[in-house]
């Protein structure tokens, strides 16, 4: 774990509204990856019980954007392909994050996302632009 990337990103991670509001919590991030879960409350789900698609979807976003920042720079989502597995179902699902390609301008990113058993229920590549530069 990263103490020190964790802290550069804490306002970040703090005034990003839309995950924080739906309860998604970063608990790592390194230069090669990074971890976050989400605690499932009944707003956190869909009309069947299960985790909203949304809500999974927004988790691994996030965790992998996090990812991506591992190396102190800014990234945004340029596109990502993500596939349901199985339900997500119990009380909280976590992600985890790995970092496949990284280059001047580009972050490819692999995330699953597992429920509390450990399954998988969603896994998902994601691509992010830099929009800041290294520090020299």
């Amino acid at each position: 774990m990263s103490k020190e990337l964790l802290k550069q990103w804490e306002k970040s991670i703090a005034t990003n509204h839309f995950p924080n509001h739906i309860g998604v919590v970063i608990d790592d991030i390194d230069l090669t990856g990074a971890r976050a879960h989400i605690d499932l409350r009944p707003e956190t789900m869909n009309a069947i019980g299960i985790a909203h698609g949304g809500v999974t979807y927004t988790l691994a976003d996030t965790c992998a954007a996090y990812a991506s920042r591992g190396d102190g720079r800014e990234y945004v989502t340029q596109q990502s392909n993500f596939y349901y597995i199985k339900a997500g179902k119990g009380n909280r699902i976590n992600a985890k994050a790995t970092v496949i390609n990284r280059t001047r301008s580009l972050c490819i990113v692999d995330v699953d996302v597992f429920d509390e058993t450990n399954s998988l229920i969603c896994t998902g590549t994601f691509n992010y632009f830099c929009i800041t530069k290294k520090d020299s």
